[in-house]
């Protein structure tokens, strides 16, 4: 047998048995390799507070501070700004906005 022909027929039987150990042996890999993740949190975990994620709720203070909800648009406006002048990459409201129905209702 050739040499490339060799090397052809080693790489296929190494395929082979690589993917019969795993099929074989795969709830044990995994149920290793969440072991070995949970040894990294443990171990090089960092006491620092996270700081990537902020939530700014609506609280009793903003609310006698501001005046009932719904506020009106140019307060959520000029939160929203400040929000991302402090940093923000992204901002995710989970409000609903109210229409000009509600707010004219209001009496905004």
């Amino acid at each position: 047998m050739s040499g490339w022909k060799a090397s052809l027929w080693t790489l296929a039987l190494a395929a082979f048995l690589t993917f019969s150990v795993f099929a074989a042996f795969k709830n044990s890999i995994t149920s290793f390799e969440d072991q070995l993740a949970g040894y990294t949190w443990r171990f090089f975990s960092n006491a620092n507070p996270e700081e990537r994620i902020t939530i700014v709720s609506i609280d009793e203070r903003s609310l006698s501070e501001i005046g009932p909800w719904p506020w009106p648009r140019s307060v959520m406006a000029d939160l929203t700004e400040k929000i991302g002048r402090a940093g923000a990459q992204l901002q995710i409201h989970d409000i609903v906005y109210p229409t000009n129905d509600i707010l004219e209702d209001e009496g905004f």
